[in-house]
Formats: C-alpha cells, structure tokens, sequence
C-alpha cells in the first residue's frame, strides 16, 4: 500500500492536490482532487497502512509476553 502510495505522488496532479490543500473551485470536480479529498483517498492512504502495520506488530509482539 506504501508502494503504491508512492508511486501514485509520482503523477504531477496528484502530487499537486495532495500537497495543497488549497485547490482551485473549478478543479473540484476533477479525479485528482476526488482521489484526494474523499474517502476514496482510503484505497491509496500510506500512512494509514503504516499506522495499522505498526498497531498490528505491536500485538503480536505482545501477545507471547501476555501469554507468558
């Protein structure tokens, strides 16, 4: 998910939107911003994934302690 995050900031409009949060009225309705500011933003959100990665690695390294 943090590849394609990535690789995603490549595209100069993306890029753009994605960095600005000041987006001109007559682009609102464009893919760019929808794909920014919407919860479609979920499908390609990098650090999202990286904050779940970390939760998820967190439990599991503390389950066998609890356990004991």
């Amino acid at each position: 998910m943090v590849l394609f995050h990535h690789s995603l900031l490549t595209i100069p409009v993306l890029a753009a939107v994605y960095e600005n949060d000041a987006v001109p009225v007559e682009d609102v309705a464009s893919v760019a911003w929808m794909l920014v500011h919407t919860p479609l933003h979920n499908l390609w959100e990098g650090k999202g994934a990286v904050y779940i990665f970390f939760v998820l690695s967190g439990v599991v390294l503390t389950l066998p302690v609890l356990r004991g």
